[in-house]
This record gives structure tokens, C-alpha cells and sequence, in this order.
């Protein structure tokens, strides 16, 4: 990866490691290599609701009306299970 983006694997390293931010330029060739769009990476690791359900929206877009229920239906029984552990811990 760190040869076709050009970079030594010291530099690969530090950027997987999170010790160097990268620019906008490296991660355009970096989601380039990985056929990814810089929306997709960025969504990702976006901390705002709306991206993340943005996400979930992309990920389910191809499934039929009943899949979707049924992801929705997890998601929320999910939810609940969690909040249900925040507040006995």
C-alpha cells in the first residue's frame, strides 16, 4: 500500500497509527487505492448522528421492504439492550 501511494511504510505506519493526520490530498489518494469515496471514510468516523444514520441508510439501500424492517426492528432491540446495560452499570 505505502508504494502505491508513493510513501515510505514508516509514513503508512504513522498514518494507520493515528500519530500523523493526513492531508486531504493523501486521503484522496488513499480512498482512491481502496475504490472508497472521500464521503464514505470521512462518514465513518463522524461522531454526528445524522452521518452515522446516514451510513446505516446506504448500507440497507439495496434490501428488500421486509429487510430493512428487520434491520430496523434489531437496531432498536439493540438500542434498548444497551441503554438497559448504561443504566444497571
Amino acid at each position: 500500500m505505502a508504494e502505491r501511494m508513493g510513501i515510505a511504510e514508516a509514513s503508512l505506519s504513522r498514518l494507520e497509527s493515528g500519530r500523523v493526520t493526513p492531508t486531504i490530498e493523501r486521503l484522496i489518494a488513499f480512498c482512491d487505492l481502496l475504490d472508497l469515496t472521500l464521503e464514505e471514510v470521512l462518514l465513518q468516523v463522524s461522531a454526528h448522528p445524522s452521518d452515522e444514520a446516514n451510513a446505516l441508510v446506504r448500507a440497507i439501500a439495496d434490501l428488500s421492504p421486509t429487510q430493512r424492517a428487520l434491520v430496523l426492528a434489531n437496531a432498536h432491540n439493540l438500542a434498548d439492550l444497551l441503554r438497559s446495560q448504561d443504566h444497571a452499570g
